[in-house]
């Protein structure tokens, strides 16, 4: 006997409850070990070579931030995070209500946009990580750090 769609939706909510365990269970664990002053937490690796900031340094450290509901320590350990966090907040949910549903998700941009937007995401991506290596005030800010307080 196949499958309802009744069926096919309580397995796709009990995969979101497992889902929501998981992200309430990583949230935890960023609360109670903060990156920062924790050793087990993956380190970048092109900072571990080179010295040099990617766009992604700082995330975990951010991610931990955002979960203590701080956002001014958020955006020192990663600004562009900040920025981005409630687009992609917004996106994902957005795709989970698509996929629970069985809908097509709704588009932000017409499709002749989207190389633009790719581009322009590009272009900010890579000025982010020109900029936070630049050894000078004020673009020092843009690298990784804690706030004095």
């Amino acid at each position: 006997m196949p499958p309802t769609s009744r069926h096919r939706r309580l397995v796709k909510a009990g995969l979101l409850v497992v889902v929501a365990v998981l992200v309430g269970g990583a949230g935890t664990v960023l609360t109670q070990f903060p990156p920062a002053t924790s050793s087990f937490y993956p380190k970048c690796q092109l900072h571990s070579l080179t010295g040099l900031h990617c766009p992604g340094c700082g995330m975990t450290r951010f991610a931990s931030a955002v979960v203590r509901a701080d956002p001014a320590q958020a955006a020192a350990y990663n600004a562009l995070g900040l920025i981005a966090l409630p687009f992609v907040t917004v996106w994902g949910l957005q795709q989970v209500w698509a996929w629970l549903w069985g809908t097509t998700p709704r588009r932000w941009f017409a499709p002749r946009w989207h190389g633009r937007v790719t581009a322009v995401f590009l272009v900010v991506l890579g000025a982010f990580f020109v900029l936070r290596n630049v050894p000078a005030e004020p673009f020092t800010l843009l690298a990784p750090h804690e706030l004095t307080r």
